[in-house]
């Protein structure tokens, strides 16, 4: 049901504060902040149709976080606006880690791919 009025945390990482307090909680809620969006991140540059193109390199990392926040934003402000949930700095920052890392296995597995070519037309 939706809440009298929208409910907000601005502080940066005031969750990882209460988890150093001894909250197990939060440090559950934090984590599958990351798992909900690894999915995302590995849907991602499937769904642009350039797996074979995944050349990353330091600017485009910063673009991919870019992307899981504005992604996670949209739902952040969404919960402020139909007063469900709670908006926060943190829930963003752990979801485009989460995005991040999902993309970063794509990238990963590419090389891996591109290595094990390499090398099987090496071997005689």
């Amino acid at each position: 049901t939706p809440k009298e009025y929208p409910r907000y945390e601005l502080e940066l990482f005031w969750s990882w504060k209460e988890v150093l307090r001894g909250n197990r909680y939060l440090l559950e809620e934090n984590l599958l902040n990351m798992i909900l969006f690894f999915p995302l991140g590995i849907l991602f540059p499937i769904s642009l149709g350039y797996m074979r193109s995944v050349l990353l390199t330091k600017k485009s990392w910063w673009m991919i976080f870019l992307i899981g926040i504005l992604q996670s934003l949209v739902i952040e402000l969404l919960q402020l606006f139909l007063l469900r949930g709670l908006f926060e700095f943190d829930d963003i920052l752990h979801n485009a880690l989460g995005f991040l890392m999902g993309y970063g296995v794509v990238w990963l597995s590419e090389q891996w791919k591109r290595l094990y070519h390499h090398n099987k037309k090496l071997i005689p």
